[in-house]
């Protein structure tokens, strides 16, 4: 994930850097594959390997909602296929986002 990575570059020059954060958007891209592959919890764990990497905890946003759709269904067409969700979509992103304590969830 792109967020634990840069998170931990900016560790190594200066952990002090997320007291200039308000906070962390992410995407948890590939989340949603937890449903096809047979494991559980990604999106859980994608959080905390974000929050595990910062100095301070800060608030998370949740700015993707496609690890939705893929996890009835492989993503391989983008765009058209992805541009409806069902109310269940969107009541289990923003339950996922309030179980796993995500401040805001705008997509």
């Amino acid at each position: 994930m792109n967020v634990v990575k840069w998170c931990d570059q900016l560790n190594a020059v200066d952990r002090n850097y997320v007291d200039s954060l308000d906070g962390v958007a992410f995407h948890p891209y590939a989340c949603g594959l937890d449903y096809i592959h047979g494991v559980r919890g990604l999106y859980a764990q994608c959080i905390r390997n974000i929050q595990s990497t910062l100095a301070k905890p800060k608030p998370m946003w949740c700015t993707e909602l496609y690890y939705i759709q893929t996890a009835r269904r492989r993503q391989i067409n983008h765009g058209r296929d992805f541009i409806r969700y069902d109310s269940n979509d969107l009541l289990r992103h923003f339950l996922d986002g309030i179980y796993n304590g995500v401040k805001a969830s705008p997509s």
